[in-house]
């Protein structure tokens, strides 16, 4: 027993050591930056430092440029009317949209009557977001929230590990930056790029980067709606092979290798595999083929661009099916998630009927296919979704069960992350002869929600042993 006091003790040291902070008690604010990148066109909410979501935008055109650098939230207005052409707030022609965000004097964050416009330099300084997105955002962010607007073409990216830096370039749309070359030259060499990328090569890449988005590498290297994954890609017979343990990394799944053959079974279908130096690639066509999305393959900078849009994550990993949009409705095809949230199936009169915890669950069939909304399914069941409009995908969540000697107690997902309640907590330490007050207290980030305290899974893992199964639908916990 001083043994297991003794070890509790340094796990508190490390706690310290590390930094960690803790959640704001209950009533304090969650600490919310926004990031705008002009460049990218994309607006990223941050929480407590991490990243919350990201979000699509439309930008100020090169004469009517979005101003740079750091703002706070001034105001929040819905339905604010456009004074300019005295059109009223919530009439469908007004380009503000429902929300406005301020951070300058006439220069805000806000939906607009124009949805084609996003992703765009097209404003007159402004920052344009899908409805949606902005209602979203507007209920989260407050007065005096931190705004960061940054303007830089030339960005260091990391892959899926963050490793393996690469550079990007982005043509320099705002005429902002002086002795671009140089600075690619300088960013290449401080990421030890420079002496391993052909001089040819490189003055090829520096003109091509003056009009398109280009990749600065000394190998292929793989994108997932523009987010860098790998540079471990094999091209052989004109066909691409992506590094297995990054692209698994990527889409949080298993993919395991068919003894005997050279296939693997992705998402519960063959895919065709190769290994090259002791390590294992899987075909991009393959999986497309399986998806969806399209792949484009640049044979100047040496870069594989993959769009994969309209897909399914369930617990931020990767299933099989799409959704359908229609308004302010969202449907998924039921048979891609009967065996992750405990539905049932039935066959009455010929018909197949689907039951959670006994209640019938109503569907449509699309093309053969039972869809069902997922509001309507998320009332029915235990479920949540977030929707996510910068690639298109949703992401249906589900709290795991827990289970700790025999007994299961309630968790929450916040932020793709894991909490577990008091009670759980309280009975682990007191198993184990460790005062509670103090560890809590002291070491463990800690959230209320719906005002019940809540604890992080993740900071737990060094006094206690976690087995996940998959797609975190169970969580078993056993003593250390």
């Amino acid at each position: 027993m001083q043994k297991m006091v003794a070890g509790v003790l340094i796990i508190f040291s490390l706690f310290m050591s590390r930094g960690i902070t803790a959640y704001g008690i209950k009533g304090q604010q969650d600490e919310v930056e926004i990031i705008i990148d002009i460049v990218e066109r994309k607006l990223t909410l941050m929480q407590n430092g991490k990243i919350t979501k990201e979000y699509p935008i439309a930008v100020g055109k090169s004469h009517t440029q979005t101003p740079i650098g750091k703002f706070i939230v001034q105001d929040k207005i819905k339905n604010r009317p456009y004074y300019k052409k005295n059109i009223p707030g919530g009439a469908p022609n007004n380009p503000l949209g429902s929300r406005w965000i301020q951070f300058k004097p006439s220069y805000g964050i806000h939906g607009n009557n124009n949805p084609n416009s996003i992703g765009k330099f097209i404003s007159g300084g402004c920052i344009r977001m899908f409805e949606r997105d902005v209602q979203e955002l507007y209920n989260i962010v407050e007065y005096n929230d931190s705004i960061y607007v940054k303007y830089e073409p030339i960005e260091v990216k990391y892959d899926v590990d963050g490793e393996s830096p690469i550079l990007t370039v982005y043509p320099d749309y705002y005429n902002r930056k002086k002795n671009i070359d140089l600075q690619v030259d300088n960013k290449l060499i401080e990421i030890d790029k420079y002496d391993k990328i052909h001089r040819d090569k490189l003055s090829t890449l520096k003109k091509v980067s003056k009009k398109n988005k280009t990749v600065f590498s000394d190998s292929w290297t793989f994108f997932v709606n523009d987010r860098y994954i790998t540079d471990d890609v094999i091209i052989k017979n004109n066909r691409c092979f992506i590094n297995k343990e990054k692209v698994m990394k990527y889409f949080n799944i298993k993919v395991y290798s068919i003894e005997g053959t050279q296939y693997c079974e992705f998402l519960d279908e063959e895919v065709l595999e190769i290994e090259v130096k002791n390590k294992k690639y899987l075909s991009l066509e393959n999986m497309a083929n399986i998806i969806g999305g399209d792949y484009e393959i640049n044979y100047t900078d040496k870069s594989i661009s993959y769009s994969l849009n309209n897909y399914l994550l369930f617990n931020n990993s990767l299933i099989k099916g799409v959704f359908i949009k229609n308004g302010e409705n969202t449907r998924v095809p039921l048979m891609s998630i009967i065996n992750l949230v405990d539905i049932d199936i039935k066959i009455i009169d010929s018909k197949l009927e689907f039951y959670f915890h006994n209640a019938k669950i109503d569907y449509i069939n699309i093309e053969g296919v039972p869809y069902v909304d997922l509001k309507y399914l998320s009332e029915k069941s235990n479920l949540s979704f977030e929707e996510y409009t910068i690639d298109k995908h949703i992401e249906i969540i589900k709290a795991p069960k827990l289970i700790y000697k025999d007994e299961v107690y309630s968790t929450k997902i916040f932020n793709n992350e894991v909490y577990v309640s008091y009670n759980f907590l309280n009975n682990y330490l007191g198993n184990n002869i460790i005062p509670v007050n103090s560890f809590e207290n002291k070491y463990i980030n800690k959230k209320y929600i719906d005002n019940i305290k809540y604890f992080k899974l993740k900071d737990l893992k060094d006094i206690m042993n976690i087995e996940r199964n998959e797609y975190s639908t169970i969580i078993t916990i056993k003593d250390k």
